[in-house]
Order: C-alpha cells, then sequence, then structure tokens
C-alpha cells in the first residue's frame, strides 16, 4: 500500500487524488443520466451532509483536530461528487474561481453604493472593503455578520454550460 499511496501523493491536485482512489476502489462514475448515477449523486449528497453535520458538531464542541479531519473529509466527499457527476470539473471550477474575482473593483464608489443597496435590500449590514494586492487596491463588498465577499451590481453569471456532459 505504501508504494500506492507514493503514487498517489505524485498527483498535484486532491480532486485527482479522489477520482484515482475511487476508480481503484471499484467505485467509477456510473453511465452519465441513468438511474444508478442520479442514486449515486443522491448517495453522495448524504456522505457530504453527514460530514458537514461532524463539522458543525466539531465547531461546537471547539474541537480543532476534528475540525481539521471534518474539513479534509467534506474535500474528499465533494470532491467525489465531482467526479461522479462526469461534468469537466477542473475547467468549471476555474470558471467559478475566476468569476469570483470579479466581486472586486478598482472603483471604492461601487463598492460602497452595493453595500448600501445589499443592506436596503436584505435587512443584513453590508460595508465596502478595502485591500491591497501588491501595487494594487481594490474593493469589495462584505456581509457585515460573517465576512462573506457579496457580488457587485450586475456581476456575471459564470456560464458553467460549455463543461457539462451532455
Amino acid at each position: 500500500m505504501k508504494i500506492l499511496s507514493k503514487l498517489v501523493m505524485t498527483i498535484s491536485n486532491t480532486f485527482d487524488m479522489n477520482s484515482l482512489w475511487n476508480e481503484l476502489g471499484g467505485k467509477p462514475a456510473p453511465e452519465f443520466g441513468t438511474t444508478t448515477y442520479w442514486q449515486a449523486l443522491k448517495d453522495q449528497a448524504e456522505r457530504i451532509r453527514e460530514e458537514l453535520d461532524e463539522l458543525d458538531l466539531a465547531i461546537k464542541e471547539r474541537d480543532s483536530e476534528e475540525v481539521l479531519d471534518a474539513g479534509c473529509d467534506l474535500a474528499v466527499t465533494v470532491d467525489g461528487l465531482n467526479m461522479l457527476h462526469g461534468h469537466d470539473y477542473q475547467s468549471a471550477i476555474s470558471a467559478v474561481i475566476e468569476n469570483n474575482f470579479d466581486k472586486y473593483t478598482n472603483d471604492p464608489d461601487v463598492a460602497f453604493d452595493r453595500a448600501i443597496e445589499l443592506t436596503e435590500d436584505t435587512g443584513w449590514n453590508h460595508h465596502s472593503h478595502v485591500e491591497t494586492w501588491g501595487d494594487h487596491v481594490v474593493h469589495s463588498v462584505h456581509r457585515a455578520h460573517d465576512d462573506k465577499i457579496c457580488k457587485l451590481q450586475n456581476h456575471p453569471k459564470v456560464d458553467l454550460k460549455p463543461f457539462l456532459k451532455v
């Protein structure tokens, strides 16, 4: 087993590691669109919920080791879901992350105005936030109670259709 684990560790990302692990364990992705396919996704969603419940408990108990364990287990189960669905996950996640960068602006007024708008629309307090990235100053909008970075006005929706297996 040490030889196999060394092979897996040469893979550069967790998605590919987990895909290999599933395939070697006799759990390849089922045929797209079949009843077995949809059942496998449903079962994997249950596994994700189970791991999320463990994370919630670890946070409640302030158990750092269990938080780390649950975070790792969540990554593995979400990677499993992305492997099972059979779409081009690697390209899709790159597009989503690239789209997230559109949540930043060089214009402080854009962020300030959006923070006011979101506060009025949702009832949750929002504030504009300033970051320095090297020589660049960028602005974003954060939801106050959980520090979520929010979308700016007219944020483009990422098009995932090119990455679907149909």
